[in-house]
């Protein structure tokens, strides 16, 4: 069943008209110098002014706007349920390849394990052997061959073969990333300790700067707000 979702027009006509009279106000804004009491009560004046008519234009701003927000949510309404499902249906195809890609990672690594023990077995079995022979040469006053020979074990060195991990698959790439995991917090170096900001400011905007926290300087801002 086809849906129609109907977007009403926008006059934009007004927002034309602040357009006009808010670039106005900026030039006037631009002339302002305060040097006298009366330049200053012009001056907030005409901010008061500004104020307004921002507000004007923003409550304008926001009735235009209802139209089209409501024809974004109800497509937002329509879609959203049928992407989540795409989105459901793909982790899930994510989630078995994964499954698969560890599993064939954890015989790969066994295989390597085996591979390496059996290696580290034959090298210790033909160390162990040359070993045996340089005594014997030893016993027999051959001291040349007996050094020889355990030239040769010193050199006997096997290494494990390794296999290769699965063949890539087209469409498909595998993203490694590693995450860290705090155990000890006193053991952090404080590069990564993160200052909490906001916790700070608060202390200081409470107290008016009253309450010392050690490695802190309090710094006072002041801003002009109308009333």
């Amino acid at each position: 069943m086809n849906e129609i979702i109907e977007v009403k027009a926008v006059d934009t006509s007004k927002a034309m008209e602040g357009k006009q009279s808010a670039e106005q106000l900026w030039d006037k804004a631009e002339l302002v110098s305060i040097n006298t009491q009366e330049e200053l009560n012009n001056a907030v004046a005409l901010m008061k002014e500004v104020r307004k008519k921002y507000k004007d234009l923003d409550t304008e701003r926001k009735k235009l706007k209802v139209p089209v927000d409501t024809a974004a949510k109800a497509i937002q309404a329509l879609f959203k349920p049928i992407l989540e499902n795409l989105l459901d249906a793909e982790n899930i195809i994510k989630n078995d390849i994964g499954a698969y890609q560890e599993k064939q990672e954890k015989i790969r690594k066994e295989q390597e394990e085996k591979l390496r023990r059996q290696a580290a077995a034959e090298e210790e079995r033909k160390k162990r052997a040359l070993e045996e022979r340089a005594k014997k040469a030893e016993e027999k006053g051959n001291l040349a061959k007996a050094e020889e020979l355990r030239d040769k074990k010193d050199d006997v060195n096997i290494q494990a073969p390794t296999i290769a991990g699965p063949e890539k698959t087209a469409g498909i790439c595998t993203v490694t990333r590693y995450t860290g995991r705090v155990v000890n917090f006193k053991l952090l170096p404080d590069p990564y300790k993160l200052v909490n900001q906001s916790a700070i400011n608060a202390v200081g905007q409470q107290t008016k700067g009253a309450q010392a926290i050690p490695g802190v300087v309090w710094e006072r801002e002041e801003t002009v707000r109308n009333r």
